[in-house]
């Protein structure tokens, strides 16, 4: 009797988990499935979920007692008479259930810190409002070290500065007691050559810039940002849902 033999072959089946095809760091991609809007026209994490922080060397919402997202330590305060409260519910809530309020004291700068890193290019996106977008005394409300600023201005133009360089937008530009979102972009330059870019809108949809300058003059990394008020102007600023990147990684969209 012939015995025919019958050799199964098991194909082995191997799970590919994580890729995605043509994407340079898929970790930072979001599933599209997923019932949030995903943000970041390079791709960045989702900024929707406070626990969406993937991309990001700062992220923070206020949601926890003093800062969340583990950025307690991150984050210093100077107050010279004023007050930092991260923990705001006082006002009218831009996000969530808290906010950040910096209040400043006559003659004397107030703010919060985040010295956690540095690169050519810094991307910011961060909801602000004034209690006074007219302020007898103009008053910086993002500070970043080496030479970038954003002002708020007495007719109620908001400037930015790159080094010596200022670029403005319209007056009235802001109103009291209203939440804007603004992004900015600067990057270091070689002379009279950096750039800065502001965006804005009163809902998270970055669109075009508002304010865009390839003449600044600082030459220096940006690096330590500050969310402040300034000597003089004692209204009252309000933050939230403060997104940075220093790796040239742009931020785009972000959700309500």
């Amino acid at each position: 009797m012939v015995r025919v033999l019958f050799i199964v072959l098991l194909i082995p089946v191997i799970a590919f988990a994580g890729g995605v095809s043509g994407v340079e760091n898929p970790a930072k991609v979001n599933s599209v499935t997923e019932p949030d809007k995903v943000c970041g026209v390079s791709g960045l994490a989702n900024s929707c979920a406070d626990s969406s922080c993937t991309g990001f060397t700062v992220c923070q919402n206020f949601e926890e007692t003093g800062y969340d997202n583990g950025e307690s330590g991150d984050w210093n305060t100077t107050l010279n008479g004023g007050t930092v409260d991260e923990d705001d519910t006082t006002a009218t809530i831009m996000r969530g259930s808290q906010q950040l309020k910096v209040l400043a004291s006559v003659g004397n700068n107030t703010y919060a810190s985040n010295g956690q890193g540095s690169g050519d290019t810094i991307w910011i996106h961060v909801r602000v409002k004034f209690a006074d977008a007219t302020p007898s005394t103009e008053s910086s409300f993002i500070n970043v070290s080496n030479g970038y600023y954003a002002r708020i201005r007495s007719d109620g133009t908001i400037r930015i500065r790159h080094g010596t360089t200022n670029l403005d937008t319209s007056s009235g530009y802001v109103s009291d007691n209203t939440m804007r979102h603004f992004w900015f972009k600067f990057v270091k330059g070689t002379g009279a050559d950096g750039e800065m870019v502001m965006y804005s809108s009163t809902d998270g949809t970055r669109g075009s810039a508002v304010l865009n300058g390839s003449s600044g003059t600082s030459t220096i990394q940006p690096s330590a940002i500050q969310l402040r008020e300034e000597s003089g102007y004692t209204g009252g600023t309000f933050f939230d849902q403060v997104l940075v990147t220093y790796d040239g990684t742009e931020i785009g969209d972000v959700c309500e």
